[in-house]
């Protein structure tokens, strides 16, 4: 299944509260070293770089499929950005030394 993503507009405007631009959080998706964290079944957090080096992470939530008899169709929806914490810059670098 090839995996999408959403980005609704009420999350872009929760990125921009904290002073991250849109283009910044498709470049931490897009990051072929991100680090990816597993909340259950439907929640994701992303931990990335953008091409400028900086450090975020990126918030996914599993879309609800508009068709029930289909399931899910492989779309995360974005629901926020923001700066990684000290703990997740480790993390991340250490599995970058590992790649």
């Amino acid at each position: 299944m090839e995996i999408r993503y959403d980005f609704p507009e009420a999350a872009k405007q929760r990125a921009h509260l904290a002073g991250i631009h849109p283009q910044e959080v498709w470049e931490v998706l897009d990051d072929p070293a991100r680090v990816t964290h597993v909340f259950g079944e439907d929640v994701l957090a992303v931990l990335g770089a953008t091409s400028a080096e900086r450090l975020l992470m990126v918030g996914l939530l599993k879309a609800t499929s508009k068709d029930p008899d289909t399931g899910w169709d492989g779309t995360w929806s974005v629901t926020g950005a923001r700066p990684l914490e000290d703990r997740e810059v480790q993390t991340l670098q250490e599995y970058r030394r590992q790649v």
